[in-house]
């Protein structure tokens, strides 16, 4: 067993060597750059270690999987003046929104390769069965071509809510809940079997002005008129590619093989690939990361630092883990760029639909405390950036969103399990004895009696007042206002800078931008990323196993086991030590 186990170490560390080796790979010239849309996008540096090398050989993930938004965004920029790079290779599906592909950042991609066009540089986009959001981030591009055997999909916009409360029921789980805000649906998975009318209305809102925004955008890269492509989305949905290329979707169909030649006309033939001359992202964004870094060595610190902190993920109670803001861990990170002299301004990227207010405010007090000794705190929200994702925004000197954002949710739940019923349908039974009449409040066991939920709603309604004031004191508005805006109504990114709630509609770049102004610091002096990318011990390595696939894989849509999905999801990240959360609607996603 120990010589296999010997054996097996040195054939992955022989697979990762070479794999980590070709990620250095030289670019060729006269070549073009190739963003493969699989990979995943998300906004923090991605935690690199070789376990990838193993998941890629067994198949649960592709290897080398994942680019983050910032250094997607700069590949591009750096393109554009590379006279190395002929011209921009679109090709590939996006993979699931909650990797990050969420319209926000979409649309931030899209305006880095519109930037790019006026280089003077094409971009060749190659569709094979595209989605809606393969369409928009591609019809950017000059030349559309589409797989004469594929659908192009341009329907619209929809949402997708589960409700649970019935079936935790048929197994006698009850969940009682508290809110405040008459638009906070974030409780309605659990206690209803449908939208409420509140719920329904701000959802036809935000998708109306999300799904404007895309047509808009779309409309002016394909020169059609918008109401052509209303018409379009109402009269065909999804569309045969030879109907595509007659209503001016697309520029032409072809082949691979076809694409192929006209990639090597443009570049020219890599004898040896045996295909067209290709600088592959990954390869061009590690020789960019590498040029950063040479760069920062030789900048001094005296032209000061600007530091880009990411919260991706909901927030909860106590440290951070994959995809999950931990109050603490990013509190602490806060706090010692605070006290570091050699930084002088914070951008914080939020993509992050809120979670624990505790940890929330505890967070928010950091951002406040940089802004109080003098350190600009400029604000980029992602795809979302609400309730706890606003909560930790609203003290920033500026905050920029774009026009698809999702954001707002100013209101505060609380949700407390009773598994009373499941427990006596398997001869389990309680006892015990308490000092106070609140002394089991929010015990699994029972039923919380009246006092109990009273007594919880008015905690939760001070949590509310608390979050009113942040907002209030940190955007400069009268506490009167804000009510107004808030009882956890979602608003649009564009929404939200009609408001106050949002400064500016603009991207990570923009951001990042008015964070060097606003510490009046050299365009050239330095900006460093927390978290930085991290390679995996060796005993992860070997021993490390990969999640199993996520059920999504293997299930058709509205099952019971989504269902029961969607509550572990949910309840999972719910450890808010009050039990009071400020979160958006656990099943809201657009698709």
């Amino acid at each position: 067993m120990l010589a296999a186990s010997a054996i097996f170490a040195v054939v992955v560390l022989a697979l990762a060597s070479s794999f980590f080796k070709d990620q250095h790979a030289s670019i060729p010239t006269k070549a073009a750059l190739v963003i493969d849309l699989t990979r995943s996008i998300q906004d923090t540096p991605a935690q690199s270690s070789p376990l990838a090398v193993v998941e890629g050989l067994i198949g649960t993930k592709a290897i080398g999987d994942g680019v983050h938004l910032k250094a997607l965004l700069d590949a591009i920029d750096r393109a554009a003046d590379d006279k190395r790079i002929r011209c921009i290779y679109l090709e590939g599906n996006l993979a699931n929104s909650d990797d990050g592909a969420g319209f926000a950042s979409l649309q931030e991609i899209r305006q880095a390769l519109e930037d790019f066009r006026s280089s003077g540089k094409p971009i060749i986009a190659y569709l094979s069965q595209p989605s809606l959001r393969d369409y928009y981030l591609a019809s950017v591009a000059d030349k559309v071509i589409l797989n004469p055997f594929s659908y192009l999909e341009f329907n619209g916009l929809a949402t997708r809510s589960i409700f649970v409360s019935k079936a935790l029921e048929e197994y006698g789980v009850e969940v009682q809940t508290v809110h405040v805000g008459e638009y906070k649906s974030a409780v309605e998975t659990f206690s209803r079997d449908s939208m409420s009318t509140r719920d329904r209305e701000q959802t036809e809102v935000l998708l109306d002005h999300l799904w404007s925004n895309i047509v808009e955008a779309t409309a002016a890269s394909r020169d059609i008129e918008p109401t052509i492509l209303y018409q379009i989305a109402n009269e065909y949905g999804i569309l045969t590619a030879n109907d595509a290329v007659l209503l001016g979707l697309v520029d032409e169909l072809a082949y691979f093989d076809q694409v192929r030649e006209a990639l090597i006309n443009l570049t020219h033939f890599d004898e040896q690939n045996l295909s067209f001359a290709q600088a592959p992202l990954v390869d061009y964004v590690n020789e960019g990361l590498k040029q950063e870094q040479a760069q920062y060595k030789e900048v001094t610190s005296e032209k000061g630092t600007v530091a880009l902190i990411y919260a991706e993920g909901d927030i909860v109670d106590g440290e951070s883990s994959n995809r999950l803001v931990g109050g603490d861990t990013l509190a602490r990170e806060l706090r010692l760029l605070r006290e570091d002299p050699s930084i002088h301004a914070v951008v914080l990227r939020v993509n992050s639909p809120g979670g624990s207010a505790l940890a929330s405010e505890v967070i928010e007090r950091e951002v406040r405390l940089l802004r109080q000794v003098g350190k600009p705190v400029v604000v980029s929200m992602g795809t979302f950036a609400a309730s706890g994702g606003y909560w930790i925004a609203a003290p920033a000197h500026r905050i920029f969103a774009e026009p698809t954002t999702i954001t707002g949710s100013i209101g505060v739940f609380g949700l407390f399990p009773n598994i009373s019923d499941l427990a006596e349908k398997n001869g389990i039974t309680f006892d015990g004895v308490s000092t106070g009449r609140f002394a089991q409040i929010g015990q699994l066991h029972r039923p919380m009696n009246q006092d109990e939920l009273n007594l919880l709603q008015l905690l939760t309604e001070s949590t509310y007042e608390s979050f009113i004031q942040r907002v209030a004191e940190g955007r400069g508005l009268s506490v009167d206002l804000v009510k107004t805006l808030a009882e956890g109504r979602i608003w649009s990114g564009i929404d939200a800078a009609n408001i106050g709630l949002v400064d500016e509609l603009g991207g990570l770049k923009d951001a990042v931008a008015a964070a060097y102004e606003l510490a009046n610091l050299p365009t050239d002096a330095p900006l460093i990323e927390i978290p930085q990318a991290k390679s995996g011990s060796l005993s992860s390595l070997i021993l490390g196993r990969s999640k199993a696939s996520s059920l999504t894989q293997w299930r058709p849509a509205l099952t019971r086991l989504e269902a029961w999905e969607k509550v572990y999801q949910g309840f999972q990240v719910l450890n808010d030590p009050k039990g009071i959360y400020a979160r958006l609607p656990f099943n809201l996603m657009v698709d």
